[in-house]
């Protein structure tokens, strides 16, 4: 999920202006004063289908309770506003203005929000929305706790389209008792389907043979995952996602690297890839499927990216989107994305030392972060440049760092599976002290054996001893991560 930063449109609630297209929330949440010390940001998650990408856009609630998201919207869709531990579920439409009343409440140690009351115009047709899509989650929920997938995978693409059948099935009963708003019958067929799809997918991407994979796959007609109605669920955008990486046909890329930069062999590839999706499909089909490739060779990879580099980006927009709204909003994104890489490149990496760890063994690197920082409580951070959830630590780091001395604990990063260029970009613009390592892939291996994790991100904690404290440490946003710290300082 790409997170909007806190900028000008964080205060204003207006997002991405040169979009034309738009759609509007108004709320206003009526006992906020209740709530004095309650957060003052709430959120609205929506599934952007035409750029592949989910948008958490992030919002101002001013002292009076109220707030607006002004965001672009080609297509309506269901979304979801986030408040704390609560949320609430709504459908919105382009060139439309949804208002809303809301009131928080607390639930045990939970913060809740829910809806009051919405505009004249639109408070009928969202409660009925809210009915039928709180029904079909449910559904969803449980098939979901039913699935296992200890069985053959052409078995299990039979159980979900099985069950695809019983919830068209049941859409069709609830037509007949009274649903007739076409909107949300088109919701719910569509999200029906796609979740489906999306479901037979989470197996079948693990199959190796082509021939194998081609059959289990080919009853995915061009009918069926083309369909422009499905713009209205959110499930249409994770289903189009492993379409685009699964089933799509592409073209072998060839390149002649050598004596290139980096910059130029990236935007190479990026330019023959698209033009390989430019002979596959025609109209909105194809547009959405260069953005794609663009979002993901470009706007997720912003690490690996200089400023001179974005030049023929803007120019590949320009020349191959003819659908309106899809080349503002990528043109938008991308002006968003030179602008960081310009703000980042701007500062002086920070006071820290990256270390040129290629030739040790991972157990002598750890021998040596060891005898380093002996007497020391050693907090480490197992990281790398495409996880986000990696990312998205570094702006609670310094305030972690700020509370202690260094003479007591060593900020210690291990970055993993990373080019050097993108590890350096990262430490630069989130101005990480500390000490640095850029792992090789058997590093990497000895260090998951040692400290025994898979996922990332990862922290672990170390005693002043030099014995491993916790090999699964709170994050740098947990507040614990301080108390326990603290603990071990003064641990004899």
């Amino acid at each position: 999920m790409k997170e909007e930063k806190k900028t000008e449109s964080y205060k204003t609630g207006v997002f991405y202006p040169e979009v034309e297209s738009r759609s509007v929330i108004v709320g206003q949440i009526e006992n906020m004063q209740e709530f004095a010390d309650g957060s003052k940001t709430i959120k609205l998650v929506l599934d952007e289908i035409s750029v592949n990408r989910q948008l958490l856009y992030l919002t101002e609630i001013d002292e009076n309770g109220k707030f607006k998201f002004d965001i672009p919207l080609r297509n309506s869709i269901n979304t979801t506003i986030k408040y704390c531990d609560g949320s609430i579920d709504l459908y919105i439409f382009p060139s439309d203005t949804l208002t809303i009343n809301c009131k928080i409440s607390k639930v045990g140690s939970l913060t809740d929000i829910n809806a009051s009351s919405y505009g004249e115009k639109q408070g009928g047709f969202q409660k009925e929305f809210q009915k039928y899509d709180r029904w079909l989650t449910k559904e969803i929920y449980k098939f979901d706790g039913s699935f296992s997938k200890d069985k053959p995978h052409d078995e299990l693409k039979e159980i979900c389209l099985d069950f695809e059948k019983s919830l068209q099935k049941s859409i069709y009963n609830k037509i007949e008792n009274g649903l007739s708003n076409q909107i949300i019958i088109n919701y719910l067929r569509c999200s029906a389907t796609y979740y489906s799809y999306y479901r037979i997918f989470t197996v079948g991407k693990a199959i190796e043979n082509p021939d194998i994979k081609a059959r289990y796959f080919s009853f995915l007609t061009d009918s069926a995952a083309f369909n422009e109605k499905a713009f209205s669920t959110s499930w249409y955008r994770l289903f189009l996602n492993y379409y685009s990486s699964y089933v799509e046909p592409s073209l072998p890329i060839k390149v002649i690297s050598s004596e290139k930069a980096e910059d130029q062999v990236k935007k190479e590839i990026l330019t023959k890839r698209i033009d390989n999706k430019w002979g596959l499909r025609e109209g909105i089909w194809r547009d959405l499927l260069i953005a794609a490739n663009i979002n993901s060779s470009v706007l997720e990879k912003e690490e690996e990216l200089s400023a001179n580099s974005m030049d023929a980006y803007f120019e590949l927009v320009s020349e191959k989107i003819t659908d309106r709204y899809i080349k503002q909003f990528l043109t938008s994104l991308l002006n968003i994305e030179r602008l960081s890489i310009l703000e980042r490149d701007n500062l002086e990496m920070p006071v820290s030392e990256l270390r040129n760890n290629v030739l040790e063994s991972g157990d002598s690197l750890l021998n040596e972060v060891l005898m380093k920082n002996k007497g020391k409580v050693i907090y480490i951070d197992f990281w790398g440049t495409w996880c986000s959830g990696c990312i998205a630590e570094f702006p609670n780091v310094e305030k972690l760092h700020n509370n202690f001395d260094e003479k007591d604990v060593a900020f210690v990063y291990f970055c993993c599976r990373s080019r050097q260029t993108a590890y350096e970009n990262v430490i630069q613009k989130y101005q990480l002290a500390g000490q640095h390592y850029l792992l090789n892939h058997k590093q990497l291996e000895f260090f998951q054996r040692q400290f025994q994790f898979s996922t990332f991100p990862n922290y672990a904690l170390i005693d002043k001893n030099g014995k491993v404290y916790s090999k699964n440490a709170p994050r740098p946003s947990e507040a614990k991560t301080v108390t326990l710290i603290n603990k071990l300082i003064t641990q004899k």
